[in-house]
Order: C-alpha cells, then sequence, then structure tokens
C-alpha cells in the first residue's frame, strides 16, 4: 500500500505488497504511472491511494468484458496478463489483500434498480473483495443515507461523505482506512514553531527527532524511512529548497529500498493534516482505460447491459501525521450517471453582468452590473 502526501509516502514492506515479486513490482509500477500523470502541474498539498485504485479497479474489471477488461487489467497490472486467466485472478486476490494490523479496506457497489449485475460477478465481488452489491435509487434521500452511513463506519467518521452526481446510476466505492503508531515516537516537547518553505513560507509546528534510521542521498535529493511500530515505514523524499519535489521519482525508489542504510539523522518533519480531491477521469484515460469511459465501453457483468459508461472518477482523502504516528483514510469512487455526465452549477455570489434584452430584434432594454445585491 502506497499513499501520497506531497512528499511523503506511507508504504509497507515490499514483502508485503500482494505476496509475489511480480506482484510488489507491478504495484510500484502503477503508483509511479499515476503520480506521473497527476503530480505534474499540482501547486499544493496531494494525497492519494494507489492501492484503493487498484482494489477499485480491480473490482470494475470483474464487471467488464472485452476491451473494456483488457484495458483496466493492462493498466492494473503494468502488463498483459489476459482477464478470467488463474494468473489474472490470482493478482486480483493480491490486490484484495488487506495485509496486516492497523489497515481497513473495504469495497461496496450502489446499483440504480433498473439495472441486474449478473450472478458470477455478484459472487466474484463477494469472494474476491468481500464487496456487496446494493440496488437502489440513488437519487433518493435514503440511498445518499445508506452511503453516508456506510463511509462513515468503515472510515471510522474520517470521510463522512463523498459527492456522486444526483443523476447517479451507479456507484462503486472503495474506502482505504490506516492507522499507524510510530515505532520511535517524536518527543511533543522537541516540537517547536518553525518556517515552511513552500511556493509561500508558513509558520508551522516542527518536530524533531536525532535517531538512526534507513538514509539514502542522491544529487540533491535526501531519502529516509519512519517505521511504524506494525512494520510499516513512512518514506520521505526531501529535494533541496531550488529543486521541485518528483512524486513519480519518489515513487520508483520504493524498488530501491535496498540502497537505504543507517545512519544517525538530525530530523525535522513537520506535523500536517488535510484534505484533499482529485478527479481520476482524464488520468485513467491517459493511463491507457479510455474505453471505460466512451461509448464503447462493456460493464455488461455489471450492468446487464453493454455501452453503460463510467462518467465519472475520483479520490476524497484525509491524512494526520503528528508525534505520534499516522492517520488516513480515502475513498475512492466511480460511477455513471444518467443523462449528461457532468452537472454544471451557476453561482452569482459575486459581481456579475446583466442585460435584460428582446431577442427578436436585439433591443437592449436595460444592462448593468451588479456590485452590492
Amino acid at each position: 500500500m502506497v499513499l501520497i502526501a506531497g512528499s511523503v509516502a506511507l508504504a509497507m514492506p515490499s514483502s508485503a505488497l500482494g505476496g509475489s515479486g511480480a506482484s510488489a513490482a507491478a504495484n510500484v509500477a502503477f503508483g509511479v504511472a499515476l503520480a506521473d500523470h497527476m503530480a505534474a502541474s499540482r501547486r499544493s498539498n496531494l494525497l492519494f491511494s494507489p492501492r484503493g485504485l487498484q482494489q477499485l479497479l480491480a473490482l470494475l474489471s470483474l464487471g467488464a468484458r472485452g476491451e473494456t477488461q483488457t484495458q483496466i487489467m493492462r493498466v492494473l497490472s503494468q502488463l498483459s496478463v489476459k482477464p478470467g486467466s488463474p494468473e489474472a485472478i490470482r493478482f486480483l486476490r493480491s490486490l484484495a489483500q488487506a495485509s496486516g494490523p492497523g489497515i481497513v479496506l473495504n469495497n461496496a457497489i450502489w446499483l440504480d434498480e433498473r439495472y441486474r449485475p449478473s450472478a458470477s460477478f455478484k459472487a466474484q465481488a463477494r469472494d474476491i473483495f468481500s464487496a456487496p452489491v446494493f440496488r437502489a435509487n440513488l437519487s433518493s434521500a435514503l440511498a445518499r443515507r445508506q452511503i453516508e452511513s456506510w463511509l462513515q463506519r468503515v472510515t471510522l467518521g474520517r470521510i463522512n461523505d463523498v459527492p456522486i452526481p444526483r443523476n447517479a446510476s451507479f456507484a462503486a466505492i472503495n474506502a482505504l482506512c490506516y492507522t499507524g503508531a510510530w515505532r520511535e515516537p517524536f518527543d511533543v516537547k522537541q516540537t517547536t514553531a518553525r518556517n515552511f518553505y513552500g511556493y509561500r513560507t508558513v509558520r508551522t509546528q516542527m518536530m524533531y527527532s536525532e535517531r538512526n534510521v534507513a538514509y539514502y542521498e542522491a544529487g540533491k535529493v535526501q531519502y529516509i524511512a519512519l517505521p511504524f511500530a506494525d512494520g510499516r515505514e513512512m518514506f520521505v523524499v526531501l529535494p533541496t529548497r531550488s529543486a521541485a519535489v518528483n512524486l513519480a521519482q519518489a515513487l520508483a525508489f520504493l524498488g530501491h529500498r535496498s540502497l537505504l542504510k543507517r545512519a544517525f539523522v538530525r530530523i525535522s518533519l513537520p506535523r500536517f493534516e488535510f484534505r484533499d480531491h482529485i478527479d481520476l477521469v482524464d488520468t485513467l484515460k491517459r493511463l491507457g482505460m479510455p474505453n471505460a469511459f466512451s461509448s464503447e465501453a462493456d460493464f455488461t457483468n455489471l450492468f446487464g447491459a453493454a455501452h453503460v459508461p463510467l462518467t465519472y472518477a475520483y479520490q476524497e482523502g484525509w491524512v494526520r501525521v503528528n508525534e505520534r504516528g499516522a492517520q488516513t483514510a480515502v475513498a475512492s469512487v466511480a460511477g455513471a450517471a444518467f443523462g449528461p455526465s457532468k452537472i454544471i452549477e451557476f453561482r452569482a455570489d459575486h459581481p456579475f453582468a446583466f442585460a435584460i434584452d428582446d431577442p427578436r430584434d436585439g433591443a437592449v432594454l436595460a444592462a448593468g452590473i451588479v456590485d452590492r445585491p
């Protein structure tokens, strides 16, 4: 599992990443590809969960057929794994593993009542991902309360709601929740207010510790791994102030952990807590699965009918890091909507211009600007 928060990665040892070396390599490659597509133009905090998205896509692949399924599996495995093959099933099962204490992964699907998923899809979703399939009117207040209640329960109240279109016909949700205590906590008495030099300088509470940690330095970048008591680690990649944070490069280093060596390091790390929302439609198309969002989409196993494309996909996340450890929760969501895929909002809560005219002859009866309603 890898969770990204700016230049910070929360990771588990590669031996737990899906079991085999091939699965571990696929997990790292997926995270690198994802980071490469979503972090290039970001000038703010960033949080996403490759493992949560992997589970969501794996669940969707069970409902797909043909080229749609092939593209999803190729994006997931970063290889040409034949859908439905024993190798593919083993790979999907490896993605379903929660991998130890502290991490909780849950999946569920809400489907409009007019659709009837195949018995094989429901059986595989339940068997591999423990994912129930609920049939409901997603435009109803009752269905939305059910989704909110499920999210609050599986994320321990860290994510209470996700924006699902009012005209949604389908929603698949993965919820990942992790709590890790440092193997060696930071001393809160050593935490002091210091400057943080980002795109703008801010004062923040900076934790401090002197300890032996796994460390590596190359060029203008420093790498450290801070262990949690459960065996996972927070991997921190720190470029010099004049260099940019390269998230894909940082994740790629997870495949070269042997370069890290024990060293005595004076560590200054800020406390931080933030939420983030990331739209994934364009990212998933560029990664190699445009078919799922087109009129050629084939989710027959899920909908009981072909050519129902996905119209939205995103992640909603929260992370907190302090002297005691780290907590994070990320909801990965994908689905389809009836009618227009995008709901347009027009909120005139700031100055605007107006004109009253006669469209038959173009006569403007009155025009003006509203600055103070």
